[in-house]
């Protein structure tokens, strides 16, 4: 049987990532986040705890998105992936290029909340 392919979102509205991140996951990731910056007020939390395996073109979509969100004043969070799913210098290289949590909690706690004046003109367009 097939992995998913894609991120989705949870009841508390985090992204979670599929057990396997890669090519082929890249279009949703994009898709996932151009949608909630286009639509929300809130920071992002991307939780990669499930994730066994990201590869380069996982890894610098993340770097795109971390871009992509601050240049969008959308805060955003990831939640490390599990142990094992990245190589030592990957994960290092990932920890200076985008804000890294050992948990969701973490995450959560992490991602800022917008002001309410910048929610309101929001919600107003």
């Amino acid at each position: 049987m097939g992995h998913a392919l894609i991120f989705r979102f949870t009841s508390d509205g985090v992204l979670a990532a599929p057990p396997h991140c890669g090519l082929l996951t890249v279009p949703d990731l994009l898709r996932q986040v151009l949608s909630w910056c286009a639509m929300r007020a809130s920071p992002l939390v991307v939780d990669l705890s499930e994730a066994e395996a990201l590869d380069s073109a996982a890894l610098t979509t993340l770097v795109w998105a971390q871009r992509y969100c601050l240049s969008q004043g959308v805060p955003l969070a990831v939640v490390e992936p599990s142990a094992g799913a990245l190589q030592r210098e990957q994960l290092a290289t990932l920890r200076q290029l985008v804000p890294l949590y050992g948990d969701l909690t973490s995450a959560q706690a992490a991602a800022p909340r917008p002001s309410m004046h910048r929610a309101s003109a929001v919600l107003a367009v």
